[in-house]
């Protein structure tokens, strides 16, 4: 399936309500599994990602849990069915294969738990014997991923004398760390994060109905809209100043790009004023916040402007290697897109912005398709493969496009 994009004849003014977390919505949902609760989780997300999550939790002893494309629903149950007693089999996609999982099983074995891969050393699928493990302190390579850590944090109170986490190595995403650890201790549970340590005490979740935030990481596309399209503005339901998430620092990046944020008890404003002109180059730290990367590289390209963004290394372990993706689709708009990999750095130059050559694609990722999307309104109609995909963390975000005045054929 393809989808045409035709963007809107005039500035983009809607009410949106965006996608929920599906951070928050996983996180929870594997706290409210280990404490077997009942309360109720309110505004949960309904992204695969979720529903993927939500089947597998219900599987028994014995079972083949696939995980598809879900990298978040991987990671989280490798540590969960590890101190479930049965035996497990998680697998999922062919590029789910090519994701690591390595740190996070040499750190489950290290604490007891009996974990062998079935294909490829340090790569899914693997096979679990779970059951009840005891150990005070653990130690994990927390440079590839943080949803190792946290896999590692959410089932620390069910160990008889707590757990203490050493992270070796310079930690990647550290805000969802943090989220991890708020969550929990909204949840009963205490964790400490000193340094290159987390304590975590003994005990059990005393889960609260709660409310799911709508999700700041879908909010960069919406960012990237408003920031196109100079007057527009756009007002999201929801969308929490004071959030958990550490992909909230957007509203302050974007300021750069002349979008500005205003916020009520209900909802937030987004605002762009005229167009922006910056002769020096723009430059963000995106190591506690690569999934904003696919929305600034595509706004910097849009506005015709520079950015260099820092910390991305990890792009390359995606749902695709983004680097490459959105190298080589903005390519087909004549942008220069550059990565040094001493350096950790990737250049972005969008003065040679034209409509692309080519049909785009989403290369089975979900914040590309949604990067690439918006650029219409800069370079006219573009036809974008596979556009689904986006039902992985927005299952709206096609139907808020709408909202927004583009006018969409989709065709198979």
């Amino acid at each position: 399936m393809k989808v045409r994009i035709i963007p809107p004849v005039r500035t983009c003014s809607a009410k949106l309500k965006l996608a929920s977390s599906k951070s928050i919505s996983n996180r929870i949902l594997i706290m409210h599994a280990l404490a077997n609760s009942s309360s109720s989780i309110i505004n949960l997300s309904n992204s695969s990602d979720t529903f993927i999550l939500q089947e597998n939790l219900r599987i028994n002893t014995n079972r083949v849990i696939d995980c598809q494309d879900a990298g978040t629903v991987f990671r989280f149950l490798t540590a969960y069915y590890s101190v479930h007693e049965g035996e497990y089999i998680l697998k999922g996609t062919e590029r789910m294969n090519q994701r690591p999982i390595g740190p996070l099983v040499e750190a489950l074995r290290s604490m007891g738990a009996a974990i062998e891969y079935i294909q490829t050393e340090g790569f899914p699928p693997i096979r679990i014997k779970g059951g009840s493990l005891s150990c005070k302190e653990v130690s994990v390579d927390a440079s590839v991923s943080s949803q190792f850590v946290s896999a590692l944090m959410m089932i620390g109170p069910m160990f008889p004398e707590g757990l203490i986490i050493n992270l070796k190595s310079d930690q990647a995403s550290a805000s969802y760390v943090q989220m991890t650890s708020a969550l929990m201790q909204r949840n009963g549970a205490t964790v400490k994060i000193e340094g290159s340590k987390i304590f975590i005490n003994k005990g059990s979740y005393k889960m609260k109905n709660l409310t799911v935030e709508q999700d700041w990481s879908s909010a960069s596309f919406v960012y990237e809209l408003v920031a196109l399209s100079p007057g527009s503005e756009l007002i999201i339901k929801g969308l929490s100043e004071d959030s958990i998430q550490g992909d909230a620092v957007l509203k302050n990046w974007m300021k750069s790009f002349g979008v500005s944020t205003g916020f009520t008890d209900h909802h937030a404003s987004i605002r762009s004023s005229s167009l922006v002109e910056l002769t020096e180059t723009l430059r963000f730290d995106c190591k506690s916040n690569p999934d904003l990367v696919p929305a600034l590289v595509c706004t910097a390209a849009g506005m015709k402007l520079k950015i260099e963004l820092s910390g991305v290394r990890n792009l390359r372990i995606k749902e695709s290697d983004r680097i490459q993706a959105l190298k080589t689709e903005l390519m087909k708009f004549s942008v220069k897109v550059e990565y040094n990999e001493d350096e950790d750095v990737l250049f972005v130059d969008g003065k040679g912005l034209k409509p692309p050559v080519s049909e785009l694609d989403s290369w089975n990722d979900h914040r590309i398709a949604m990067a690439l999307a918006p650029l219409s309104i800069v370079c006219g109609s573009i036809s974008i493969n596979n556009p689904l995909v986006t039902a992985k963390s927005y299952p709206e975000f096609w139907s808020d496009m709408e909202s927004c005045g583009f006018n969409l054929e989709f065709k198979n």
